[in-house]
């Protein structure tokens, strides 16, 4: 009877990893033989291609509020749920009851002409990014020598504060719901990448900034630190200083000082890990968490020796076929990281979540944020 009962584990061992081998298999057939997407041409807001910044009227920035109103929505700024190296962030209530987050910039950056700068340019972004998945615009203060945005609130914080907190529960985020979290993601910044014109490169994509909603859908925070791309040479090379976090960005052999497309997903690869793993981006325990995670991602078989401990009823495949996924996206060289949409459709094929399912229950998109930005 022994030997019977071995029979059946060895066949069932090997039943699994051939269905890992297919799975590796379709992602690399997918990623390697789909047609590459066309540079999207660089187009001024008004139809014209221009390399100078540019301003919209106050009635094309959204609401405008006043530094009374927005005393009197935040109850005096007594609601203080966070802070920036920019902003710090309070809770408002607008009049209709709809929640707001509030970014106060600090007192001390206000009369620096550098930072008055960005934050226009910041307000000009954010009001005409419309998505599902981002944080949106709701309105602005910069009555002098105030400057504010009103955005939306998002109750369950932020995924660094689920996954890593103090107060954690035995299971933060189930399986389910981290696949959720992850499609939500990868439909948002697929959205910059390659639907809004010029593309929109995120730079700080970290798990700080992803933010939550009542019903655990992703929304991702802080845009408009990176500049737009406008001349030719800046899409072409599609590079742009940055001073974001070091274990999000491309590791030290691909110039971790440049922004671009291939350094976002770089940082999406490195949620993808968190996700998986429980693991912070960063411990002077383990170092990056790339690099903790590399020799598991390279032996197919261990990868699921790095699950996240709290984590139960995982499907195994779906888990190591997302893992491969991560590989992919945190190559030490970025040309052979795939594109944005190409990392889309992989995660399509594995966790089948449609926009419907990711989206929140409660995020009502305009009809404007069906359409292309900045067409």
């Amino acid at each position: 009877m022994e030997p019977i009962v071995f029979g059946f584990i060895g066949a069932a061992s090997v039943i699994v990893v051939a269905l890992l081998v297919l799975i590796f298999f379709q992602l690399f057939l997918l990623f390697r033989h789909k047609n590459k997407e066309p540079i999207l041409p660089l187009v001024h807001p008004k139809g014209k291609e221009s390399s100078s910044s540019f301003r919209f009227k106050a009635q094309d920035r959204g609401r405008v509020f006043s530094f009374k109103e927005a005393e009197e929505v935040s109850e005096g700024f007594s609601n203080h749920i966070g802070d920036g190296t920019t902003y710090l962030v309070f809770k408002g209530i607008l009049p209709d009851g709809t929640e707001v987050a509030i970014k106060r910039m600090r007192g001390n950056l206000v009369s620096v002409s550098s930072e008055e700068t960005k934050f226009q340019l910041q307000v000009d972004l954010l009001y005409r990014v419309h998505h599902q998945h981002i944080i949106n615009l709701i309105g602005y203060c910069d009555e002098s020598p105030h400057r504010m945005l009103f955005c939306q609130y998002a109750p369950n914080g932020s995924l660094f504060e689920m996954l890593h907190g103090d107060e954690i529960q035995d299971e933060m985020l189930t399986w389910k719901q981290r696949t959720r979290i992850v499609m939500g993601i990868a439909y948002g910044l697929t959205y910059l990448h390659h639907s809004c014109n010029p593309p929109i490169i995120h730079g700080e994509l970290t798990s700080v900034n992803i933010m939550l909603t009542e019903d655990f859908a992703a929304k991702i925070n802080g845009l408009g630190k990176v500049p737009l791309l406008r001349s030719s040479s800046d899409f072409q090379s599609g590079r742009l200083s940055t001073n974001g976090d070091p274990y999000y960005d491309n590791p030290p052999t691909d110039q971790r000082s440049l922004y671009s497309r291939a350094s976002d997903v770089y940082s999406f690869g490195v949620l993808l890990l968190e996700l998986l793993t429980g693991k912070v981006a960063y411990s002077d325990e383990l170092g990056p968490l790339a690099e903790w995670a590399n020799p598991y991602l390279v032996d197919k078989g261990n990868m699921p020796g790095m699950m996240d401990c709290n984590l139960k009823n995982v499907n195994i495949l779906e888990f190591c076929a997302v893992s491969e996924v991560a590989r992919l996206c945190t190559q030490s060289d970025s040309p052979s990281r795939p594109l944005m949409s190409e990392v889309l459709d992989m995660l399509h094929q594995i966790i089948n979540i449609s926009v419907e399912v990711a989206a929140p229950i409660s995020s009502p998109v305009t009809l404007r944020g069906l359409m292309a930005a900045f067409t």
